[in-house]
């Protein structure tokens, strides 16, 4: 009984001890359920992958750079791809990848991927295309050379094409135009009608591409062809009608063509679009007969920049008429293409005399050296040919270099100033001067030292000035008590006719081709006014020449002339007096 009792008594008192005691403490985290959720979860985050799916494919990785691509996330977007390209490799996944590192300015190594795709592409026009996109950015490099030969491949490809489409056309197109611009680089006469000839492929397959036409007529005009040029000018003007050098370059294509009143419209057009360039007003001024008041606004001379474009325009003429066949670093390139770089008139002879001659007044070139030197050696009573160096000879506008030759014999030191960047490259080809100097002839010789010559000489260039007064105040101040001045003016006529409407009491007077015409009263009056008198031995020489076009002063308009019409230059020697 006892017994029983104390049993009863333990349970009882362990039952109040479990319901009095505290509640034992948690168990540590570190080794519950959550733990092991919270690895799991930092696990996957960690895991340098993103899973779609379930897996790690390409298609996981395009979708992601798509997103990211969209959201504007470029450099992330790119990184995807990569991912995808390395996971599988295609040209989309290159061409995707190659289109997103040009949002991120990463040129160099989007060509790398333009260009494998167009490895791995079977079909000839999606190479064709990879190839053109990594041109592109080569161009925009810098880097010509390759993309010269990207874009060779690009024709090569597209040659064995059968069905040729828009973009691929526009792709060739632009192929066409960067071989042209590197070939007109050249600047032989080979490499300007294979560039043309690649210019006529590009218009053919981009008939809306005004950039090829306008540089279609640049070859064209170079080439002494102003008839194309002048259909490429009016497709350029069709597309783009405000642009204002190819309305001007098309008024010198027609004026070259007799198409005088279509000319004067054009250059009336270019000058309504950009009235502040100078060397089209002027341009437009001569061909419509302005009167002298109109031309003040000039300075009575012409514009720096129409004197550069006239003779750099007349010196390429002469590159292309020596027939230099030499080609360059891209011929082996170029040669892979040789359907594209000929044509069936490409072996038409150039003109030797044309209109562009008459239309500007350059009619003496090949007196006017001999002209000089003869009234040279007259004022010195010397033979050049023969005399040892003892003058400091400063030459204006010397051109091509026709008199540099002629005068070294007798120059200590020989200085030269030109517009024409092209026509300085012939003068230094004589190795005969000294100094060469682009520049406007005029500046150069009011900033001349005072008494630093013994010699100014100016071949061509003062027709292409009207007053003469502080261009023979520079001469005088510059020449030492002594020295010469030689120069030739374009002589205005007393004669009034129907072709010239001057008056008697005009000393200087702006023609249609852009030169002024002196009367010779007015230079020699001029001349001694600033201290320079007329050399007894050397005198005044007149030289004549044909002209074909004239001005018809009763239609107040140029034209081509039935009879024979004559134009002077004379060639004046002055001395400074002592």
């Amino acid at each position: 009984m006892a017994k029983g009792n104390l049993k009863k008594s333990a349970r009882k008192e362990r039952r109040q001890s479990v319901q009095t005691a505290p509640p034992p403490p948690p168990r540590p985290w570190l080794g519950g359920e959550l733990f092991w959720s919270a690895v799991f979860v930092i696990g996957l985050a960690c895991v340098p992958t993103t899973f779609y799916g379930g897996s790690r494919t390409r298609e996981a990785y395009v979708l992601r750079a798509e997103e990211l691509f969209s959201d504007g996330a470029f450099s992330e977007a790119a990184a995807a791809y990569r991912r995808a390209v390395a996971v599988e490799e295609t040209p989309d996944g290159h061409v995707f990848l190659a289109e997103t590192l040009v949002r991120v300015k990463r040129l160099r190594e989007a060509v790398a991927h333009y260009e494998r795709a167009a490895a791995l592409y079977d079909d000839p026009r999606e190479r064709a295309a990879a190839l053109a996109s990594a041109a592109r950015l080569h161009v925009e490099r810098g880097s010509v050379e390759r993309a010269v030969s990207a874009y060779a491949r690009v024709l090569k490809l597209g040659a064995n094409a059968t069905k040729p489409d828009a973009t691929r056309a526009a792709d060739a197109a632009d192929a066409h135009v960067l071989l042209a611009a590197r070939l007109l680089a050249g600047g032989t006469r080979r490499h300007v009608k294979a560039a043309a000839a690649h210019l006529r492929r590009a218009v053919a397959r981009a008939p809306g591409l005004a950039a090829a036409h306008a540089l279609l007529a640049d070859a064209y005009r170079d080439l002494a062809r102003p008839g194309p040029a002048a259909k490429a000018l009016e497709k350029v003007v069709a597309r783009r009608p405000r642009d204002a050098a190819a309305l001007a370059a098309l008024g010198g294509a027609r004026l070259e063509l007799a198409r005088f009143g279509e000319a004067l419209g054009s250059y009336r057009a270019a000058a309504a679009m950009a009235p502040a360039a100078k060397d089209i007003g002027y341009a437009l001024a001569a061909l419509g007969g302005a009167g002298l008041a109109a031309t003040k606004e000039f300075g009575y001379r012409a514009p720096v920049a129409y004197v550069e474009r006239l003779f750099d325009l007349r010196a390429r003429r002469r590159l292309l008429r020596e027939e230099d066949d030499s080609w360059d670093s891209t011929s082996e390139t170029i040669a892979q293409l040789a359907p594209n770089s000929t044509d069936e008139d490409d072996d038409r002879p150039l003109a030797k005399t044309d209109l562009f001659d008459h239309a500007h007044g350059l009619l003496f070139d090949d007196r006017l050296p001999k002209a000089h030197v003869k009234a040279i050696a007259s004022a010195l009573q010397v033979n050049l040919t023969e005399s040892s160096p003892w003058l400091d000879v400063l030459e204006l506008g010397c051109g091509s270099g026709a008199l540099g030759p002629l005068l070294r014999g007798v120059a200590n030191r020989l200085h030269c100033v030109d517009a024409s960047a092209v026509s300085l490259e012939f003068a230094a080809s004589t190795n005969t001067y000294d100094d060469l100097e682009r520049g406007d002839f005029a500046t150069n010789i009011r900033n001349a030292s005072p008494g630093s010559v013994d010699l100014v000489v100016a071949v061509d260039a003062v027709p292409y000035v009207g007053d003469l007064g502080d261009l023979l105040h520079a001469m005088a101040r510059a020449l030492r008590p002594g020295g010469l001045a030689v120069f030739n003016a374009d002589v205005l006529d007393d004669d009034v006719s129907m072709f010239a409407s001057d008056s008697v009491r005009e000393t200087f007077k702006l023609k249609f081709t852009g030169r002024w015409q002196h009367r010779v009263k007015y230079v020699k009056a001029q001349a001694k006014g600033k201290g320079l008198l007329l050399d007894a031995h050397a005198g005044v020489e007149k030289l004549r020449a044909e002209s074909l076009l004239g001005w018809h002063a009763k239609s107040k308009e140029v034209v081509r002339l039935d009879a024979v019409s004559f134009v002077d230059t004379a060639v004046f020697a002055f001395r400074k007096s002592a």
